[in-house]
């Protein structure tokens, strides 16, 4: 019987690793592609194929999509550091390795790119929850290289037909995602929970966020995937939950308490964040499933066990 051949670039990742298994599961075919800069080969599933290439480096691409000749790819790859000193790195790699990618799949006939973008596109918002026609307006040097990324997708579809799906991500969590300091809010307060410390808040605390579930995340990719049109969406949850909510949520969950810190909020921070996803619902036939409480609590029971497992 023949099976799809998928590349995931990224896969070793925290959202990739999830989809490969996924894929894997549904008895796909699965190249992973990582530099391992921000992935774990422990993340890999072991009946994937695996690569360890950058994404900047065209020749091992080329060479690697024409050896595995994929039907399609999932692109996950990218630098999500809002950090200054990493603007020019972010810029490189979210953009001409999105650019990589896009060359290699017109040169090795891919039926469909899957791309991973974000709610940063988007910038401050003047009226919630967001709709995918507001004006892009990002703030942070990764915003605006998924806008430019993006602006290159539609580029190559017009001139080589080439079939895409863009998802615009909110906030994303779940196990497996760090909690250092690029890591999420959510895996990092969780982390902290567990472990008593102190939770840092920076600003007031009552900055929203809209926070979707990998689980879901994963699912929207697969059947953007399998869905024969060509669209922009939001992933969201759809809901505006606020920094301190979401403290409380983990302080509910964890049964232990701890002391919050206040700080000045960062550089290119988005005060207020929520994502309308009715056209994804339409499209694709996606919602999301996993209510926050239950993804919290998901997350929060696999870093404990990840824990103990390490120790």
């Amino acid at each position: 019987m023949f099976k799809s051949k998928i590349i995931v670039t990224g896969g070793a990742g925290f959202i990739g690793s999830h989809l490969v298994n996924f894929l894997i599961n549904k008895g796909f075919e699965v190249l992973v592609i990582d530099d391992l800069s921000n992935g774990n080969i422990k993340n890999v599933n072991p009946k994937s194929c695996f690569k360890k290439i950058d994404i900047l480096d065209s020749n091992k691409i080329n060479k690697c999509f024409k050896e595995f000749s994929p039907d399609f790819v999932v692109h996950l790859a990218a630098i999500t550091s809002k950090s200054q000193s990493d603007t020019k790195m972010v810029k490189e790699v979210n953009i001409l390795g999105t650019s990589n990618i896009l060359k290699t799949c017109i040169n090795n006939k891919v039926k469909k790119i899957v791309f991973s973008s974000s709610a940063a596109v988007y910038g401050e918002a003047k009226k919630l929850p967001i709709r995918e026609n507001q004006k892009l307006s990002p703030l942070s040097p990764y915003g605006i290289s998924k806008v430019k990324a993006e602006s290159q997708i539609l580029s190559f579809s017009d001139k080589y037909n080439l079939n895409y799906s863009i998802l615009r991500y909110s906030n994303v969590y779940g196990p497996k995602q760090k909690y250092d300091n690029e890591g999420g809010v959510v895996p990092i307060f969780c982390n902290n929970f567990s472990l008593s410390k102190k939770i840092v808040v920076f600003g007031n605390g009552l900055q929203t966020r809209d926070f979707i579930y990998v689980d879901d995340v994963v699912k929207a990719n697969y059947l953007a995937m399998m869905s024969p049109i060509n669209f922009i969406a939001n992933v969201s949850s759809n809901k505006e939950t606020s920094i301190l909510n979401l403290v409380k949520n983990i302080d509910k969950i964890s049964h232990k308490k701890t002391k919050i810190i206040f700080k000045s909020a960062k550089k290119w921070e988005i005060d207020k964040s929520c994502l309308n996803n009715l056209l994804i619902r339409q499209k694709i036939k996606w919602k999301p499933k996993v209510k926050l409480k239950d993804g919290i609590n998901k997350t929060y029971n696999y870093l404990l066990n990840a824990k103990k497992y390490e120790n």
